[in-house]
């Protein structure tokens, strides 16, 4: 079904930026001088920019240029754009197709026609359901996180919307959108610390966002709490997952932070005058594709921006698909040998 998923894609993509297009150019109209072409074609950039993840903007200052750092409204709407763009295509397709269930038969029962209703019972799948509650959770607690440290900092002086809005924007772009609507420099070490974290983690899979993965965060933490409790499988949703599943979520979390402990390495090396803490943030940056930095990457040497380039190229192909095109695989074995404990 290649063609059919194409033009989901397609279909999907055009109008979700369509209507963040038209809500953009609204929230513009008439604000920053420009006439009419101008605001259309900085509505569609800015859109699409949003959906994609990719965090470029028209102005020099991004979000945080003297022209639109006020508009509070166009911050939200870029953030929604975000996070429809980094949800991923499975999960809209998910809903789509339980939506168009759901008015289906509804349709048909309201016009009494005689048919034979097709049961589905499970048309939310499991990645659905680990994706929508994560990036609930990851949105509402970044959002409050980002408002309780910046609050007497960046966020100081600004109205109850101008708050909720930066600390919104400051939850979303993180994941992996690369926006700043405030200036990274400044902002305090725990709200640095957080900003890492979200970046690492990431969006949803086969989605325009970077990152690890939620999926692959809840399948990790759902297996250490089967490995607490006693239990030797990992459920979710009432789903037992398989052990090359779970397996493979522990690989790709080792060999994240395997990367960005080497790159780190290297950069704080070939920069001197940089902080550990502006290092890490580059690279976790980097790898989660996100754009963001502390003032480090214009001052970084030629090999610093190679291995930062390396990095992002790393993070948008995934390393377990880097490392399975130079390693070969192994034939099943038809035998297995005595089980052993070792002491962990």
């Amino acid at each position: 079904s290649l063609l059919s998923t194409l033009l989901y894609i397609l279909g999907f993509t055009l109008v979700i930026e369509g209507i963040g297009m038209v809500s953009i150019w609204f929230s513009i109209h008439g604000t920053l001088g420009m006439n009419l072409d101008e605001e259309l074609a900085f509505a569609a950039f800015h859109s699409i920019s949003a959906f994609c993840n990719a965090g470029f903007s028209t102005l020099p200052g991004n979000l945080y240029d003297p022209l639109i750092r006020h508009l509070y409204g166009l911050q939200v709407i870029l953030a929604f754009l975000i996070i429809f763009g980094g949800i991923g295509f499975p999960i809209l397709f998910n809903y789509g197709r339980l939506l168009h269930y759901g008015i289906r038969n509804k349709i048909k029962c309201l016009l009494g026609m005689n048919y034979k209703v097709v049961y589905e019972p499970r048309i939310v799948s499991t990645t659905t359901r680990i994706v929508l509650p994560t990036t609930l959770i990851l949105l509402v607690v970044g959002t409050a996180l980002f408002w309780i440290f910046e609050n007497h900092n960046v966020l100081d002086g600004m109205s109850f919307t101008g708050k909720f809005a930066t600390s919104f924007m400051g939850a979303v772009t993180p994941r992996t959108a690369g926006f700043n609507n405030v200036d990274m420099s400044v902002l305090h070490v725990p709200t640095i610390f957080l900003t890492i974290v979200l970046m690492w983690i990431g969006a949803a899979p086969m989605s325009t966002g970077g990152g690890i993965k939620v999926t692959t965060f809840v399948i990790a933490l759902k297996n250490i709490w089967a490995n607490l409790v006693g239990n030797d499988r990992v459920v979710i949703a009432h789903r037992q997952l398989t052990r090359e599943n779970v397996n493979r979520a522990h690989s790709i979390i080792i060999l994240s932070i395997l990367w960005i402990i080497l790159a780190v390495f290297v950069i704080v090396i070939l920069e001197p005058k940089a902080t550990l803490t502006q290092a890490v943030f580059e690279i976790v940056s980097a790898l989660g594709t996100v754009g963001l930095t502390l003032d480090l990457t214009p001052h970084l040497c030629v090999a610093s921006k190679m291995v930062v380039a390396l990095t992002m190229f790393v993070g948008r192909v995934g390393l377990i698909t880097l490392l399975a095109c130079f390693i070969r695989h192994q034939e099943v074995k038809l035998y297995t040998y005595p089980d052993e404990t070792v002491i962990v």
